[in-house]
């Protein structure tokens, strides 16, 4: 009985989603408990609600507009020239210094949190501080 409920819900979903263009008028009959979606008004004895159902929604892919044309441009990327080339080398030396660095502190922080001897203590306390003030003045997180 339920799997004869739920194929006649599938269909009449189906039947409501179909490809048929224009709104519908579909009603939902309460008859005994349960509930039937009908093209037509339900029963005398049954409970009744109507619905208005838009049309189908287009397939595929659906175009989207760009931005208005008064909307403000991203900034261009800056020329580049023989100035530029030797900025962007020094950058990434830098970087590469930095990523080094911070690989350094997260072995030392390990080797903090996983055990080390007593006398090392304030000397391994010492080069995390050097780490951590070397990294704030010279790279960006």
């Amino acid at each position: 009985m339920a799997e004869r409920g739920l194929r006649l819900l599938c269909g009449l979903l189906l039947g409501l989603f179909s490809l048929n263009a224009g709104a519908a008028e579909v009603y939902r009959c309460e008859v005994q408990g349960r509930i039937e979606f009908r093209q037509t008004p339900c029963p005398a004895d049954a409970r009744q609600s109507k619905r208005d159902i838009e049309g189908p929604r287009p397939l595929g892919w659906v175009v989207v507009k760009g931005p208005p044309e008064s909307a403000p441009r991203p900034p261009e990327a800056p020329a580049r020239g023989r100035g530029n080339r030797h900025k962007d080398a020094a950058e990434a030396r830098r970087e590469r210094r930095c990523f080094g660095k911070r690989q350094a502190l997260e072995r030392l922080e390990w080797q903090m949190r996983h055990g080390y001897k007593a006398g090392q203590s304030a000397s391994l306390h010492q080069r995390q501080r050097a780490y951590e003030a070397w990294l704030s003045r010279y790279c960006r997180e």
